[in-house]
């Protein structure tokens, strides 16, 4: 089925339910890698914050 719309100033928007479930492979998969990528940086940053914290506290070691 393809279905389309009007919409003033553009031309029409065809939906091509055959790239559908591809496309959604591929913004699962862009959903994971950022996911991934934020647990990196956010384990990263709890890391360093807790080295900083625990210098402060024991300078010695």
């Amino acid at each position: 089925m393809v279905s389309s719309f009007l919409n003033p100033g553009f031309l029409p928007v065809h939906a091509h339910l055959t790239r559908l479930p591809v496309m959604d492979t591929c913004i699962s998969v862009a959903i994971d890698s950022f996911e991934a990528s934020m647990c990196v940086v956010v384990r990263e940053a709890m890391d360093s914050t807790r080295d900083t914290i625990h210098k402060a506290v024991n300078p010695v070691l």
